[in-house]
């Protein structure tokens, strides 16, 4: 692809990225303190954006300003005559805020949104708006009014404000009469009458309390004299009584105790015949009975055992002649199987003896007949053939000869040859072994190897040729 043209649709991706963010930009989102206002409308409308909410304002031929939406809290305090002509001083605080209407927040933008601080420009409109207020309604009231009946003075001062507020698009959240004075001492002075008037009601008050509390001491103490005087005359009409009762118990003494002691008697006779009654139901109750029932409790357990053990016996009888008949027949059985059990052991037991000495005489008369055999056709062969017979063997056993004569140098780990012949040294050692055997079976049987060996091969010529020895020392290492 041509560069030239890459480069061109970077650039115009780019450029789209730019436009789409710069559109991205133009979303405004209001924060829950304002109100946004968009401006530019082809029909010169002006655009409302509650608290919170967002829109899409359009490059260049739109924008957009904010109104403040939070609370802002004003004092004030106004001098002002009241409906007597006198000077009185009222501090209050009030909270106004931007209405929630449309009609009010456009109400609020013509008259606020332009000047340098928005919301000091609310709240001195606001002020001037409630000084005014207030200072109309304290001209409708006097100064015991404005003292005796807060409340009136603020529902009044709030309901004048109200309507001069909505005007300019703002809310009254709040108003509240924190202090009423005056500068000639007038509002104290209407205090001193109230305050004289409680001082009396508090001195009567105090008065009426002592008297009170006189009198009623005065009745508590005639009230104690009152009951100490009756309770003297009943405490002298309780002695008499007590008096006459004793008497009457002096003389009744006698007779009474007579009269409990024939009654003591006759109880105590129905109590005796009581009590041996009692006694002939325990003995019943307590020695009979439980001597009859342990008696017949007795006669029961000696007949279950009786029972029980005649019942056991028979059954030790008949388990016993059940066990030995039971063992008698097992024991037969197991004579009978070891019986024949021994017998089979016996008949395998000489089979496998007979089998096994039938097999070894086989096996050496067999091996007997074959060493009969190869020594009869050894002698036979030596016989007829002499000296090539001799020669045979001498070449068949050549090859266990070689073996046995390189077996010592087979079994050396390390081999070290000094020698002035080169790598030739060891297998000229070994022609040397083989040439000593030559000698050997010469002087033994008269025949050397060599002359057995060419008599089984060919006349050919043959020269010994030197093969040329190394001038200098060779040392050859071999590891076994």
């Amino acid at each position: 692809m041509d560069p030239t043209l890459i480069g061109a649709i970077v650039v115009i991706v780019i450029i789209g990225l730019l436009i789409l963010a710069y559109l991205f930009s133009r979303i405004v989102v209001v924060p829950s303190n304002l109100t946004g206002l968009i401006s530019g409308s082809n029909r010169g409308a002006v655009k409302i954006i509650h608290p919170g909410g967002r829109d899409f304002v359009l490059p260049v031929i739109q924008s957009i300003q904010y109104l403040p939406f939070t609370q802002t809290t004003i004092g004030f305090k106004v001098t002002a005559e009241d409906e007597n002509k006198i000077n009185v001083n009222v501090a209050a605080v009030a909270a106004v805020k931007v209405g929630d209407s449309d009609e009010q927040v456009r109400a609020a933008a013509k008259r606020f949104l332009g000047k340098q601080n928005t919301d000091q420009a609310i709240a001195d409109s606001a002020r001037e708006a409630l000084i005014g207020s207030l200072r109309s309604i304290i001209g409708h009231m006097t100064v015991t009014d404005l003292i005796s009946d807060r409340d009136a003075l603020q529902r009044n001062v709030f309901d004048d404000a109200k309507s001069i507020m909505a005007n300019m698009g703002l809310e009254i959240d709040m108003l509240q009469v924190s202090e009423i004075t005056d500068a000639g001492g007038y509002i104290e002075s209407l205090g001193v009458p109230e305050q004289q008037r409680v001082e009396k009601d508090a001195r009567i008050a105090r008065a009426n309390a002592e008297r009170e509390a006189r009198d009623a001491e005065v009745t508590s103490r005639q009230q104690i004299a009152e009951r100490e005087r009756d309770l003297s005359l009943r405490q002298a009409q309780l002695k008499a009584e007590t008096d006459k009762a004793q008497a009457d118990a002096d003389s009744a003494g006698p007779i009474a105790r007579a009269a409990k002691e024939r009654e003591i008697a006759i109880i105590g006779q129905e109590a005796a015949e009581a009590k041996a009654s009692l006694t002939e139901r325990e003995l019943d109750s307590t020695v009979r009975k439980p001597a009859d029932a342990a008696r017949y409790q007795r006669e029961q357990e000696a007949q279950a055992s009786k029972t029980e053990a005649l019942l056991r016996a028979q059954a030790e009888a008949e388990r016993t002649r059940l066990d030995a008949e039971a063992q008698a027949q097992a024991t037969v059985a197991r004579a009978e199987a070891e019986a024949k059990a021994t017998a089979a052991r016996a008949r395998a037991e000489a089979d496998a003896i007979a089998a096994r000495g039938q097999a070894e005489a086989d096996t050496i008369r067999a091996a007997g007949e074959a060493e009969a055999k190869a020594m009869s056709d050894k002698a036979d062969a030596l016989a007829k053939y002499g000296d090539a017979a001799t020669r045979q063997m001498l070449l068949d056993k050549a090859p266990e000869i070689a073996r046995a004569l390189s077996e010592p140098l087979a079994s050396v780990r390390d081999l070290s040859i000094i020698s002035t012949e080169g790598a030739s040294a060891l297998p000229k050692a070994v022609a040397n072994n083989v040439e000593q055997l030559d000698v050997i079976l010469r002087s033994l049987v008269g025949t050397g190897l060599t002359d057995m060996v060419g008599s089984h091969l060919p006349d050919s010529g043959s020269s010994d040729g030197d093969q040329g020895k190394a001038p200098v020392d060779v040392v050859e290492h071999r590891k076994g």
